[in-house]
């Protein structure tokens, strides 16, 4: 006959309930981060080498929007910011897009109109920066008077942000 016998310390019982809190907790929230790379369709990951490809990217998030970009152009971000372009950077962190990392680089800025923001009654268009063919920051805005900047979201999704 075999006996066996398991003497247990309260410091290792306290270590485990530990190690399952801290599991429960990446469990419950890693999948709240996910829902900005569902928004975003991955872009953090894609390079965007042709405009086909930004405007197939685009449609997939249900936006419809002119086949070439309105404006292109290399604009290079600046080292130094002021006030208003650090708040554009925290928003774009927010959004998933790391825009302080390329201070001092050229990138390519692209405009698109987008033809069915709140169903076409709202001129927009979305302006997205890109490095090396990835896409660095992206948003859509109104240039009028009343206008409004949000992160780039999906169409379904646009109306809910503030």
């Amino acid at each position: 006959m075999f006996i066996a016998s398991l003497k247990i310390k309260k410091q290792n019982i306290i270590t485990v309930g530990l190690c399952i809190v801290l599991i429960i907790l990446v469990i419950v929230f890693i999948p709240l981060n996910q829902k900005a790379v569902a928004v975003y369709g991955n872009s953090h990951q894609n390079t965007f080498k042709t405009s086909d490809e930004i405007v197939e990217w685009l449609t997939s998030l249900g936006w419809e929007v002119d086949s070439e970009p309105f404006y292109e152009k290399e604009v290079k971000i600046p080292r130094q910011s002021d006030e208003l372009y650090d708040q554009y950077i925290i928003n774009q962190r927010k959004n998933g897009y790391k825009l302080y990392k390329y201070k001092g680089k050229t990138v390519k800025q692209y405009k698109y109109n987008v033809l069915n923001y709140d169903g076409g009654k709202t001129e927009a268009y979305i302006n997205l920066l890109l490095y090396k063919d990835k896409v660095i920051s992206a948003d859509i805005c109104s240039p009028m008077r009343n206008g409004f900047m949000k992160p780039l979201v999906s169409n379904t999704d646009a109306l809910d942000i503030k």
